[in-house]
């Protein structure tokens, strides 16, 4: 995201700055400070955590101090106070599987009852899926897939921010330990 602030600010550049030559120099030169900065950061995270998880007394201390506040975040951002009342990325896949065959039993309904139209049975288009129309069940469908999709993200954002806190603990303890 950040970069694409300096992608449009360069070009705001370029077009504003008298002569042309000068902006464009500019604009090159700031994004690629910004870039040669995000991979000095992407490294040394990296780094950071490869000594982590070389130092055994490090490792258990700060991950589980970091997963402690990373859950305790996370649960805060979904206004849950208890894990076990937060429904997560495995309870959404399940519901989907569970509407999506029902979805196709109600579609192979409809296509008995359209075969049946000739001698309909009063029986049988009760027991129908008639009630249930499969434009609402699709409907259905696409606010459980996106629910599905936002809980994936959520899980992914708390893995990271568990990862970039073990970093964290990890840069402040080698600083206590090189005073």
């Amino acid at each position: 995201m950040a970069i694409f602030f300096f992608w449009l600010w360069s070009i705001a550049v370029i077009i504003w700055v008298k002569p042309v030559s000068l902006g464009i120099c500019i604009g090159c030169l700031v994004e690629m400070i910004a870039m040669l900065y995000f991979v000095y950061l992407t490294t040394e995270s990296t780094n950071l955590l490869t000594e982590a998880l070389s130092r055994e007394d490090l490792v258990i201390k700060a991950a589980k101090k970091s997963w402690l506040q990373a859950r305790n975040s996370y649960l805060k951002s979904k206004c849950v106070t208890k894990i076990e009342n937060l429904v997560g990325f495995s309870e959404y896949v399940k519901e989907v599987q569970v509407l999506r065959s029902f979805i196709e039993k109600a579609k192979a309904n409809v296509k008995q009852r359209n075969v049946q139209k000739i001698n309909p049975d009063p029986e049988s288009l009760k027991k129908n899926v008639e009630t249930q129309d499969l434009k609402e069940l699709y409907s259905q469908l696409d606010i459980k897939i996106k629910a599905e999709n936002d809980a994936f993200e959520d899980e992914v954002r708390l893995l990271i921010h568990f990862e970039l806190l073990v970093v964290l603990s990890v840069g402040q303890a080698r600083v206590k330990t090189l005073k």
